[in-house]
């Protein structure tokens, strides 16, 4: 028989607890659905599409029931390519926040809805106003 560790007992619960931690957390992604966002940035007064727009989308995700009671925020950044568009994969559906930069352009910046898969939701970008 070999003498009591506290160190080794100590470890022995804590891998213990962690194993059931994990086993009790339900994954963000099952309780909401997910799905690809697609977003075209183009020029509001010619229509054409803007190349290199920066846009940031943020969402929130629920987390598991059983430890976690609180939405997690994700941010998601990203650019256009020529067409205009800029493809965010596995966006959690619900409410989301869509900022959107480009040069020579003003910046837009709203929160909007995202209710279905492969949604696209389009953004028409000003120039900036003359300086007095």
């Amino acid at each position: 028989m070999r003498p009591f560790n506290s160190n080794r007992a100590v470890a022995i619960l804590l891998a213990g607890m962690a194993s059931l931690a994990l086993a009790g957390v339900r994954n963000a992604r099952a309780d909401q659905p997910s799905s690809t966002l697609f977003i075209k940035v183009t020029d509001a007064s010619t229509g054409k599409p803007i190349y290199q727009a920066q846009l940031t989308l943020q969402f929130r995700m629920k987390e598991g029931k059983a430890i976690f009671r609180h939405a997690k925020w994700f941010s998601y950044t990203g650019k256009t390519d020529v067409k205009g568009i800029c493809k965010f994969e596995d966006v959690g559906q619900g409410p989301i926040v869509l900022m959107v930069t480009a040069t020579n352009h003003q910046s837009y910046g709203k929160k909007l809805k995202f209710d279905k898969s492969n949604q696209l939701i389009a953004v028409k970008l000003r120039k900036p106003h003359a300086l007095l």
